[in-house]
């Protein structure tokens, strides 16, 4: 066995990290951390303390999950040295997780890649190294990025690699181990300047820890304008169509979510990129890019944005009746908030010669039904808003 799993040298991970002894009962908090179930029932029940005490997270779930792989695992440390190991692959595993963590850099990239081997080849490994608290070790690795530092990141990529592996099992508590401050700041570097797989990789992490971790969104607003870029520049010009994808996906959760982060995205070039993008974009990414459009245009920046690009009216106009019932519908919106919001004779004379004004016609004119009413109605809407204005143009009938 490896000396640094002997008897003589327990594991940090066979350790509770209340009392530091070797733990008899491990059981796993919604944190991520597994204590001894006697010091952290004392720390719950007694002192009446509310928070993690590794992470100091405020808890609002105080159930304990018997960690049955470290269990398993201490007990193989205390069988008699003439005893084999009763699971070989753990053991190994917990030294390499050991490992990982206390190694100088230039080793730690070797003992990743070596971690990433084993979780690819044991279809079971992924859950152990989730027991074993591998996503923090990952996350620490990941916070470590410096840009500075070639090793760094090469490390960093083969723990978001990684964890890219283990995302099926990344549950609330687990993704939360990933979204502080450091980690994230960490992972936007390798959006940034990362390779190609990388970007994929953490773009996948991201989206996992959107869908589980209802704060996530609230984590991101604190970010720069360089996060925001990074997604318009990969959903743009990823050689992936899954990172396009899943930086569209993202991107559209985010700005869900409030203005605020509207306004950011605006900043960073949105409306532009997405109205480039429209026209060569098959029916479902034009859906999702007139949805990313209609919810900048419900803030004055985004309608201006896309009034400043000589081709958004067009682009925009063009999905109308052109492409599904869905892009039709989200067109008709963007209409309605620019022309209702910024109702200048400009605007006005755009949307009749690019067409706009023509398919309004139209729609208001189609026969009624649940699907299409509410188009109809809100294109009747805009023409009788707007009629005085539409009336002196000779092709306006």
């Amino acid at each position: 066995m490896d000396p640094l799993c002997s008897s003589d040298n327990v594991p940090l991970f066979f350790r509770c990290p209340i009392s530091m002894d070797l733990m008899d009962d491990p059981v796993t908090i919604s944190t991520g951390v597994t204590y001894d179930r006697k010091n952290i029932e004392r720390w719950f029940f007694l002192y009446n303390k509310k928070t993690c005490p590794a992470t100091m997270q405020r808890l609002d779930d105080f159930h304990l999950t018997p960690n049955h792989t470290l269990s398993r695992l201490i007990s193989s440390l205390q069988i008699q040295p003439s005893s084999p190991p009763t699971d070989a692959n753990a053991d190994e595993l917990l030294c390499l997780l050991q490992k990982i963590r206390s190694s100088p850099l230039k080793l730690k990239v070797n003992f990743l890649q070596k971690l990433g081997s084993m979780v690819v080849v044991e279809e079971d490994m992924a859950m152990q190294v989730v027991e074993l608290g591998g996503i923090q070790i990952l996350g620490d690795v990941i916070k470590q990025e410096d840009v500075g530092v070639m090793e760094f990141r090469r490390a960093s990529e083969e723990a978001v690699g990684i964890l890219h592996r283990l995302l099926p099992l990344l549950t609330k508590s687990s993704a939360q181990l990933l979204t502080t401050q450091d980690c994230m700041s960490s992972m936007i570097n390798l959006l940034q300047r990362g390779t190609p797989d990388a970007g994929l990789h953490t773009l996948l992490v991201f989206q996992k820890i959107a869908r589980t971790c209802k704060d996530w969104c609230q984590i991101i607003a604190d970010q720069n304008i360089e996060f925001y870029e990074s997604l318009l520049h990969l959903m743009k010009s990823a050689e992936s169509s899954r990172a396009r994808s899943t930086a569209m996906d993202l991107l559209t959760m985010i700005l869900i979510i409030s203005k605020r982060r509207r306004l950011r995205a605006v900043e960073a070039g949105a409306a532009k990129i997405l109205i480039e993008l429209l026209p060569d974009a098959n029916l479902q990414k034009c859906e999702r890019m007139l949805l990313l459009v209609k919810l900048l245009c419900e803030c004055p920046q985004g309608r201006w944005a896309v009034l400043e690009n000589e081709m958004g009216l067009t682009a925009v106009s063009k999905t109308l009746l052109n492409v599904s019932n869905t892009a039709t519908k989200l067109g008709v919106k963007i209409l309605w908030l620019i022309s209702s919001f910024v109702p200048t004779n400009k605007v006005l004379h755009e949307m009749m010669v690019c067409g706009a004004t023509k398919k309004l016609h139209t729609l208001s004119e189609m026969d009624g039904s649940s699907s299409t009413s509410s188009v109809r109605d809100l294109a009747d809407k805009m023409i009788n808003l707007h009629a005085d204005f539409w009336q002196h143009y000779h092709m306006y009938s």
